[in-house]
């Protein structure tokens, strides 16, 4: 699970709206906050196999936002953040199930990247772009059901999806994405 705590108060808040455009498949959230619009944009690009979520603001910066990923699921695992990356992984303890997840955070043209903790900070920012995507050891061949690729294997697999996305950039994601 993906969270997003961005710096404010909820009552300085207004204009609350969120929609799901089905033609773009493009979930939106946007409210106006001391003055500016501030946007959410959630997809996933089947193209790139990445989760892309956008935040930006019509004015100023955005309010400082603390990044974080949690699973509830039962498992041995680690998580980790650092150089604007939170990499979590681990092993199902019901099946052994091998899994890792990788989220990759970029500010626009101005703006900072820091950790605490397990988490990012992002501060000074008018854009946020955040890239994520995971994968496990799961192959639907019976008996055994599994890739044969160790932790380190998924975990290249995955970094390599989430790098991908990041140098093609937002926009080109972004469109790919509306393309197909």
């Amino acid at each position: 699970e993906i969270n997003l705590e961005l710096d404010l108060k909820e009552s300085d808040t207004s204009n609350y709206v969120r929609w799901l455009d089905l033609d773009q498949a493009i979930t939106y959230v946007q409210y106006d906050y001391k003055g500016a619009t501030i946007t959410r944009e959630y997809f996933v690009s089947y193209p790139d196999n990445v989760l892309v979520i956008h935040l930006n603001t019509t004015k100023d910066t955005l309010p400082t936002t603390k990044v974080t990923f949690k699973t509830q699921a039962a498992s041995t695992n680690t998580i980790k953040a650092a150089d604007d990356r939170i990499s979590f992984e681990g092993t199902l303890t019901d099946n052994q199930m091998i899994f890792n997840f990788k989220l990759a955070a970029q500010t626009g043209q101005s703006g900072s990247i820091s950790t605490s903790g397990n988490s990012l900070v992002i501060s000074n920012s008018n854009d946020i772009f955040i890239f994520a995507s995971a994968a496990t050891d799961y192959k639907d061949i019976h008996p055994k059901y599994r890739t044969g690729e160790t932790q380190e294997e998924v975990g290249k697999r995955v970094l390599k999806v989430v790098n991908d996305a990041v140098l093609k950039g937002f926009e080109k994601v972004r469109n790919d994405h509306l393309k197909d």
